[in-house]
C-alpha cells in the first residue's frame, strides 16, 4: 500500500470515529500536521472527484452540432444576449 492509499484509509477512520484529530494522531508513527496535510489532500481529492461526476452528468446534457464549412461562411445572428453588466453574447445559424 502506497502513503497516499495508507494516509487515507487513516483519513477515512478518524472520520468514521468520534475523536479529535489530536487524539487520533496522538499514538500514530505520523505527526499532527503530517495527518491534517492529509486530510486536507483527502478532502481536495473528494471534491475534484465529485466535481468530475457533475462535470459528465452536464455534459451528458450537451450535443455537438456539427456545421459546413458553406455556414460557416455566412453567418446569420440567430440569438444576441446583453447583460446588465455589459456582457455581450451573440450565437450565430
Amino acid at each position: 500500500m502506497n502513503k497516499r492509499d495508507y494516509m487515507f484509509r487513516e483519513v477515512e477512520l478518524y472520520m468514521n470515529s468520534e475523536q479529535t484529530q489530536i487524539d487520533f494522531a496522538k499514538d500514530k508513527e505520523y505527526t499532527i500536521s503530517c495527518f491534517k496535510y492529509w486530510l486536507s489532500r483527502y478532502r481536495e481529492f473528494k471534491e475534484s472527484s465529485s466535481s468530475t461526476r457533475v462535470m459528465k452528468q452536464i455534459s451528458e446534457n450537451f450535443h455537438e452540432i456539427h456545421l459546413s464549412e458553406a455556414s460557416m461562411l455566412r453567418p446569420k445572428l440567430l440569438v444576441e444576449l446583453k447583460t446588465d453588466k455589459g456582457t455581450h453574447i451573440k450565437i450565430y445559424q
